[in-house]
C-alpha cells in the first residue's frame, strides 16, 4: 500500500486537485490531504464545494464528495480509515519527518516552487516537499502559471536537478477526448504515475466514476 501526501496551493485549478484525490481514494493507498485557506476559497469558487478550516471537517466533507462519485466496489468505512487531513500551519507534524510518504502538489504555485527550491520549509507543505526530496521520496509538482518568468524556470530546474517530477498542467488533445473530465484526467493521472506506478495510474484512468 502506497502512501501520499496530496495538496494544493493557489486558488485556481482546484479540479485538477479534486480529481486526483478522488482517484487516489479509489486506490488502497494511504492518503494525507493538506489544503491552504487560498486553496480551500478556490474549490468554493471554482467547484462550489465548502470546506471547513478544521481538519476533521474537512475529512467529512471531502468524503461525502468522494462517496457521491465512488465507484460501486468501493467501502467507504475502509476509505475512512486511511484518509487523512492536516493543518497546513502543522509544520511539526510527522508528515515532515524522515516518515514522509511521495508527495503531490496540484496545482503548485509559484511561490511554492521558489520556497521549496530555497529550502525554507515554512509550512507543512514545504517541509514535507523538502523532507521527501532529502529522503529520497518521489515529489511531484503540478504548475500551472503561464507565461513563466526566469526566475520559475530557474526555480522549476532546481527542483528538477533535486529529483522532483515537473508535470505541467497540459491536458492531452490528441485522443480527441470525450469531454472535460478527460482532459483533467491526462494532467492528473500523469502526475500520479511517478507515485503510484504507471499501471496503477492507467487502471484509475480507465475505471471512470462519472
Amino acid at each position: 500500500m502506497s502512501r501520499v501526501v496530496i495538496t494544493m496551493t493557489g486558488p485556481t485549478g482546484t479540479v485538477y486537485w479534486l480529481r486526483a484525490l478522488e482517484l487516489l481514494l479509489n486506490t488502497e493507498s494511504e492518503v494525507h490531504a493538506v489544503l491552504p485557506e487560498a486553496s480551500r476559497r478556490g474549490i468554493s469558487q471554482e467547484m462550489g464545494l465548502e470546506l471547513p478550516v478544521d481538519p476533521a471537517g474537512q475529512k467529512a466533507a471531502l468524503l461525502r464528495y468522494w462517496i457521491d462519485r465512488a465507484p460501486r466496489r468501493a467501502v467507504p468505512e475502509r476509505v475512512k480509515r486511511r484518509f487523512f487531513c492536516h493543518d497546513p500551519g502543522d509544520a511539526e507534524a510527522a508528515l515532515a519527518g524522515p516518515e514522509v510518504p511521495g508527495v503531490l502538489i496540484i496545482p503548485c504555485a509559484m511561490p511554492t516552487v521558489a520556497a521549496i527550491a530555497t529550502g525554507l520549509g515554512g509550512d507543512l507543505i514545504e517541509k514535507a516537499a523538502g523532507t521527501a526530496l532529502r529522503m529520497g521520496r518521489p515529489l511531484v509538482v503540478v504548475p500551472r502559471e503561464s507565461p513563466l518568468g526566469r526566475i520559475d524556470l530557474r526555480n522549476l530546474l532546481t527542483l528538477s536537478e533535486a529529483g522532483a517530477r515537473v508535470h505541467p498542467a497540459c491536458p492531452v488533445f490528441g485522443p480527441q477526448p470525450k469531454d472535460l473530465l478527460e482532459l483533467v484526467d491526462s494532467v492528473v493521472v500523469a502526475a500520479l504515475k511517478p507515485l503510484l506506478g504507471d499501471e496503477a495510474a492507467e487502471a484509475m484512468a480507465a475505471a471512470r466514476t462519472q
